[in-house]
Formats: structure tokens, C-alpha cells, sequence
């Protein structure tokens, strides 16, 4: 997660592509950097519980033994364990069907459609009104992009000290309260409309922080990753309507306003259908993710 910190770096320096500015910080992040991050990637293990779910355990108890290697702890316990996996039977392997097949693993996959559509499609519909918002257009971009880093941090904190519901919901409703907000400004005060849409940007990035890890905390071993994945290409397919949607303000200038502020909103209040996963032990099969946050 820290590694998409690298992320919020690109906003700042784009406008300075235009200006000829930093070039060979912009030859790093733009062109050298992605192929950085693949060799990081591939240092990255698999993970043991997947292993273990599909069946593999050979591989999981090495994958084991390198984690307890580079954390210096004992892995006495190996052999018993190696006993215990084998003579017990593979999980349910999940797909597609069972993320709508259970009623309480439904919502949640629901529930977490509409946050990844609400994040990516305010995200990108603020990044792109940011030019419309009065100023200097690449100064605008520039500090709508240094506003997301601060965003994504506050978002690790609150995760880390407070937990995954209330800060996501709480950072969607105030972005949309803050773009709301701009409707009521004077068109004499540029200053305060910019102000109240870097205030949007920073909440609806602390926002996308939280999705990513929340989204995953929610579904069973078996089915995390289909469950992103499903997110996240809901998410990107709201994400084509924000140009459409910042067009819209040639007709008026409210009405992209009204519309991003009102899906932040509603977005914030949909986390009132999932349960908080922070200190507590995480499903693993699709039945504990039946049973994980019923009442």
C-alpha cells in the first residue's frame, strides 16, 4: 500500500511538463518508474492462506518458511502443521457467481461497487474540473495533485488508529458537503471555490486509500481477489463518465457539482450495510463470510 504513495506524485509534476521544468524527474516517474515497480513486484510472495485454499500446501509451508526466515522467527511448528494440511480438505474454491449467490456476501459486493464507482468517478471528475474552477489552470492541476498525498496519509492513519467504516464514510460525505458548497460561493471568490475542491480532492483520495484495503477485508480468502477485481472494473467504468460529466458544465456549471456531491454523499452513507474489519480475524471461506459482521 505504501508503494501507491509513488502514485500521487504524477499530478504535481504533469504541469510541469508543460513548462520544461524537472525533466529528468519526469523521465523517472513517467517512463523508468513502471518498469521499477514490476521488478519490486516479483519479490513479493504468494499468499500462504490462497496456497492453502486451492490446495497447495508443498508450497504454502515454503512460502511460510521465508516469511518466518525474514522475520527471524522459529518455524518448529512446521512438521505439525504440514500433518494438519494434509489430511484436511481443500476449501471451496470461490468464482464469480458466488460473490451474488449469498445473501450477506451480495451486499458487500454491491456496497462495494458503489464505493469503488463513488471514488473513481468524484476523483476524476475533480481532476478534471480543476480547470474550470477560475486561477491558472496548471497551478490548479499542480496543487490538485499535492493534495492527495496528504489524503492518502490521513487515510492510512485513520485506518491504522480508528478503523475502515467510519473514516471512508466520513471522508465521502464531507467531499460531497465541500462540493456542494461551491455552489453557493460568489464567482468574485475564486480563492474559496478552490479551496473547497482541493478540500473534495483531499477526502475523496483518502477515500480511494481506504477502498483498496477495506474491499479486500470484506470478501473470503477464496474470492478476494475476483471481489477487487469486480470493484475495480465497476469503478473504471463509472470512471469514463466524469469527462462526460464535467462537460455537462457547459450547459451549467452546477450541474456536474450537484451530481459529484450527491454520489459522495450517498456513497458515504452506504457503509452503513458492511461491518468494520479492523482487529478481527478475516474470513477465509465463503461461509465465515456469511457469518463475518452478521449481528
Amino acid at each position: 500500500m505504501y508503494l501507491a504513495l509513488l502514485w500521487h506524485f504524477h499530478p504535481i509534476l504533469l504541469p510541469l511538463l508543460h513548462l520544461d521544468l524537472c525533466l529528468h524527474c519526469l523521465d523517472f516517474f513517467c517512463i523508468k518508474q513502471p518498469f521499477f515497480l514490476v521488478s519490486v513486484f516479483s519479490l513479493v510472495p504468494e499468499s500462504p492462506r490462497w496456497q492453502i485454499s486451492k490446495g497447495k500446501i508443498s508450497e504454502a509451508l515454503v512460502t511460510i518458511k521465508k516469511i518466518a526466515k525474514s522475520n527471524k522467527a522459529k518455524d518448529g511448528n512446521l512438521n505439525k502443521l504440514n500433518s494438519e494440511l494434509e489430511v484436511e480438505k481443500k476449501d471451496q474454491e470461490g468464482n464469480l457467481l458466488d460473490l451474488f449467490k449469498y445473501p450477506n456476501l451480495r451486499v458487500k459486493t454491491l456496497v462495494t461497487m458503489c464505493h469503488w464507482a463513488t471514488s473513481t468517478m468524484v476523483y476524476y471528475g475533480l481532476s478534471l474540473n480543476a480547470i474550470t474552477l477560475g486561477g491558472n489552470d496548471y497551478v490548479n492541476f499542480a496543487i490538485n495533485g499535492a493534495v492527495e498525498l496528504p489524503g492518502y496519509l490521513l487515510g492510512l492513519l485513520t485506518m491504522h488508529y480508528i478503523g475502515r467504516r467510519v473514516p471512508l464514510g466520513a471522508s465521502f460525505v464531507l467531499c460531497g458537503i465541500c462540493i456542494l458548497l461551491i455552489i453557493v460561493v460568489p464567482d468574485d471568490m475564486t480563492w474559496a471555490k478552490i479551496a473547497l475542491a482541493m478540500s473534495g480532492k483531499l477526502l475523496i483520495s483518502m477515500a480511494i486509500g481506504i477502498v483498496y484495503v477495506y474491499s479486500g477485508e470484506l470478501y473470503p480468502t477464496v474470492t478476494r481477489a475476483i471481489g477487487m477485481q469486480v470493484g475495480s472494473f465497476f469503478g473504471r467504468m463509472w470512471s469514463l463518465i466524469a469527462p462526460y460529466l464535467v462537460d455537462l458544465g457547459d450547459i451549467s456549471r452546477l450541474i456536474p457539482i450537484i451530481i459529484m456531491g450527491c454520489i459522495a454523499i450517498l456513497g458515504g452513507l452506504s457503509v452503513i450495510f458492511v461491518p468494520e474489519t479492523r482487529n478481527r480475524s478475516l474470513p477465509e471461506t465463503i461461509q465465515d463470510a456469511e457469518n463475518f459482521g452478521k449481528k
